[in-house]
């Protein structure tokens, strides 16, 4: 309708031709902003960024150790993000716009009492881990915590561009693409479980590349090996939020700030050497809870 009236409007001021001319650019303009906020618009162009990055490094055998793979896979990492804010101002207006912001940055939308999900799911549940490791007669988990830890007691500063790295290698920049807009669009279709379980199966996709990229901890493990099925199939209910329901949170308050703080706990071994995960070079029953 607004591509008519506007023609109408144009057509009565500068002639009939240049009315027609306006009324077909606006009506293929709204058909194109139409098919953006069409979901698998958004996965199929994210895919394409994030792939066409990760897969020239995998094809080119260029390593995650070097500046060159570390780039690529930060590159990639973009994928989500670009496409969350730019399918936001494309398709969103002004408010919802303004809405997306303050998902992300506003900690009050957050009920306190998540805020102890935040800050003690992960560490009990390693704590749970430990502790099964130790009873089935395990000690190597004891030594590799001991290792991690102690360099920040002894410099607690360090702690800082550790987060910082942290969370750029992975919760911000895909957060803002995964739920802080697409979420959003799959469930205007399905509910919050069925359309975070969509999501978890395509975004557990989207990282299959790396596990062809050389020195990954994923291509050192390999397709098909028990950590890649845990790594895949474990994305799914961590997405979902079948273990402790933060769907529900999402459904309720469209809270980004809190899986972006959530997620800085559980990617800090993204590239990371299996090797160093224990002595014996086997999982032990904290690696598997930790991935």
């Amino acid at each position: 309708m607004l591509s008519v009236g506007a023609g109408i409007m144009v057509g009565a001021q500068y002639g009939i031709a240049v009315g027609w001319l306006t009324f077909v650019l606006l009506s293929v303009a709204s058909v194109m902003l139409h098919r953006l906020s069409i979901p698998w618009v958004f996965f199929v162009l994210v895919f394409c960024w994030t792939w066409c990055f990760w897969i020239s490094a995998a094809v080119l055998r260029t390593s995650i150790e070097t500046t060159l793979g570390r780039l690529m896979l930060f590159l990639g990492l973009l994928g989500p993000m670009l496409g969350g804010i730019g399918f936001t101002y494309l398709t969103q207006g002004k408010e919802n716009r303004r809405e997306y912001w303050s998902r992300i940055v506003d900690p009050k939308r957050i009920p306190a009492k998540w805020y102890l999900v935040i800050f003690l799911f992960v560490p009990v549940l390693m704590t749970i881990a430990v502790l099964l490791d130790v009873t089935l007669g395990g000690n190597a988990t004891l030594v590799r915590l001991e290792n991690r830890v102690m360099p920040f007691l002894s410099a607690p500063l360090t702690m800082v561009p550790f987060l910082l790295r942290v969370l750029v290698q992975g919760p911000f920049p895909e957060e803002l693409g995964w739920r802080g807009y697409i979420l959003d669009r799959l469930q205007t279709r399905w509910n919050a479980l069925v359309s975070s379980l969509i999501l978890g199966v395509i975004w557990a996709l989207w990282h299959l590349p790396l596990f062809f990229f050389k020195d990954m901890l994923h291509s050192v493990h390999g397709i098909g090996s028990l950590w890649f099925w845990q790594f895949m199939v474990g994305i799914i209910p961590r997405n979902s939020g079948i273990p402790g329901t933060p769907y529900l949170i999402i459904d309720k308050n469209q809270n980004i700030y809190l899986f972006i703080k959530h997620g800085t706990d559980s990617k800090s071994s993204r590239t990371r050497n299996p090797a160093s995960c224990n002595t014996t070079g086997k999982q032990t029953s904290a690696d598997i809870f930790q991935r």
